[in-house]
């Protein structure tokens, strides 16, 4: 399954959204078109509690304070981030 919801707006203007991916297993991953950020995966660890396993923020205006690059993966650019 996949779900769209709104995660904000840029200081450009433009609307982030938030992409849900969700398997039967009960994983799912959040990412953005906001820089192509990984927000979260959540997956069952060994006792079956469903736990995130990344790092981040939850609000798109905070991704604009740090130098952290939480969520950030390596693409054709290495070593930039948004």
């Amino acid at each position: 399954m996949i779900e769209c919801l709104k995660f904000g707006t840029t200081k450009e203007g433009k609307e982030a959204s938030i992409y849900i991916l969700e398997n039967d297993s009960g994983m799912h991953v959040q990412v953005s078109d906001f820089g192509a950020l990984i927000l979260t995966i959540m997956f069952p660890d060994r006792n079956g509690e469903i736990k995130d396993i990344t790092l981040g923020f939850d609000e798109l205006k905070d991704y604009y304070n740090t130098d952290t690059c939480f969520g950030a993966y390596v693409g054709r650019n290495a070593n930039i981030c948004v």
